[in-house]
This record gives structure tokens, C-alpha cells and sequence, in this order.
């Protein structure tokens, strides 16, 4: 399996909702540890790319974003 990673900024992608037609109704920043990621990817534990997976999702801050989509 392969991930597609694309690296953008946060201004970037919240550009990017925005130019979509949506607003960022709640947003927030966390940083997985490696416990909570191995938990949220259980499921994919044992396949080949389990590891790259976990090791790319806490490398750096995520960002969670509850969308809205902007009425016309």
C-alpha cells in the first residue's frame, strides 16, 4: 500500500476549505502519541506499511477540523 502525502501549510489547506465552500466551524491541534496512534490503527496492525503509518501520524501536530458547508 501506498500513502499519498501531500505537504502543504496549514494557511494552504485551510485555503483550500475555504476556496471549496466551506467554513471551519471548530478546529484543534494535537499531537498523537505513539500509544493513541498504535490503538487508532489497530486494524492495520501486522501489515506491511503498519509501522510507516504510525511513525508518519506522530511525527508532527495534526490538525482536526469540523467543516460546515457555507450556504449559497
Amino acid at each position: 500500500m501506498y500513502f499519498f502525502v501531500l505537504y502543504l501549510t496549514t494557511d494552504e489547506i485551510i485555503d483550500r476549505i475555504h476556496e471549496s465552500g466551506f467554513k471551519i466551524a471548530a478546529r484543534k491541534e494535537t499531537h498523537l502519541t505513539r500509544e493513541l496512534a498504535e490503538e487508532f490503527y489497530a486494524e492495520h496492525k501486522g501489515k506491511d506499511y503498519y509501522n510507516e503509518l504510525v511513525d508518519h501520524m506522530t511525527r508532527s501536530i495534526q490538525a482536526s477540523c469540523n467543516l460546515h458547508e457555507k450556504k449559497q
